[in-house]
């Protein structure tokens, strides 16, 4: 069987760079974006990314904020910064100098693998302007200008950069994917394969744990069965099992149980299911057959009245009962694996606590 893939709502680790602006205080006009890429994403444009004045307050925020990473959720945007105050009587002519280099994303973006960046850049230039007033030398337009479009150009090609500030100076940064603490296994939980484990076993050198744990791995058997049957302590078992859901070779279900209640949450991947017109689409429809079916010689069933049987899961109405009122015992499907895609795809959920 191919390899069954859940159904991917989040986008990648590292979002794509929408704009890049630096915002300074201006002794007479306030809060201001000197330099813009792309020139009009920001202000000055009839189809501006975001509404500058309603972020002002946080892109130049109070004193006790600068120094600190701030993310700004503007209405169709998400902008990153890392606002730099400096102050010194008698260099600036209002005391202090603040500013902010900013990175917008969209609104859903993770900023997770951007944030070593915004906070590298932010205490590059805050080191540089005092040493070399950067910022506040004439000729700073020109030099500031320049790395905007660095960031923004190679950033969002190679995810790296390296710019040079005279013979003395360089900004290198190298955008890595984030990758969150693996997910808790409990001794309850089914571990259904998304690969070809056994082919993997083969091809694939794992330690001696792993290599015990893989062969019990059905689709049914809980964490603790699987301990048992590979004569593996639990605890290791378990530890096995994370890594297996963080590289993406496992998902973890509840045990399958007639007296289960599930219900139909919806989402882009029934949106797909039902939609025919793409070629992702059916390719989702053949998965689902392929994985469902009892005996392939038996005529298939139509995949509306797949989506009809999923459209009958709602809460108070246990397996048993579903099963009893659509007659599913009479059609060549695996109930399990058939309630078993709805959960992995994320658009079947089941219901603990019901009224």
């Amino acid at each position: 069987m191919a390899r069954l893939q859940p159904f991917k709502q989040a986008q990648d680790y590292l979002p794509r760079l929408r704009a890049v602006f630096f915002a300074r205080w201006d002794e007479d006009k306030g809060c201001e974006i000197s330099y813009q890429v792309p020139e009009g994403s920001v202000v000055r444009s009839a189809d501006t990314l975001l509404e500058f004045s309603d972020v002002l307050d946080f892109v130049l925020p109070k004193k006790h904020l600068c120094g600190h990473l701030v993310t700004i959720a503007a209405e169709q945007a998400k902008i990153l910064g890392y606002p730099i105050l400096i102050e010194d009587e008698a260099k600036y002519e209002r005391n202090f100098l603040m500013f902010n280099l900013c990175f917008v994303f969209d609104r859903d973006a993770e900023l997770s693998g951007y944030e070593p960046v915004a906070r590298r850049t932010g205490r590059l230039l805050r080191s540089m302007e005092q040493t070399l007033s950067l910022i506040s030398a004439p000729d700073s337009p020109l030099k500031v200008k320049s790395m905007l479009e660095g960031l923004f150009e190679e950033l969002n090609s190679f995810s790296e950069l390296s710019i040079s500030f005279g013979s003395s100076r360089t900004l290198d940064l190298k955008l890595f994917p984030f990758y969150g603490n693996p997910p808790r296994v409990e001794d309850w939980d089914v571990p259904i394969a998304l690969a070809p484990l056994m082919r993997l076993r083969d091809d694939v050198t794992w330690d001696l744990t792993m290599y015990k744990l893989v062969p019990f791995i059905d689709g049914t058997a809980t964490v603790q069965k699987i301990s048992k049957q590979a004569d593996v302590d639990l605890y290791l078992t378990r530890e096995c099992m994370q890594h297996l859901v963080f590289f993406g070779c496992c998902i973890m279900t509840d045990a399958f149980r007639f007296s289960n209640c599930y219900t139909l949450v919806g989402g882009p991947a029934l949106d797909a299911l039902g939609d025919s017109e793409y070629p992702e689409s059916q390719e989702m429809q053949e998965e689902l057959e392929a994985y469902i079916e009892l005996a392939p010689d038996k005529l298939a069933i139509p995949i509306s009245d797949l989506l009809t049987l999923y459209t009958k899961f709602w809460s108070g109405v246990t397996v048993h009962d579903w099963m009893e009122q659509n007659q599913v015992h009479k059609l060549p499907i695996d109930v399990r694996r058939f309630i078993s895609f709805g959960t992995i795809k994320g658009f079947l959920k089941r219901l603990h606590c019901y009224p």
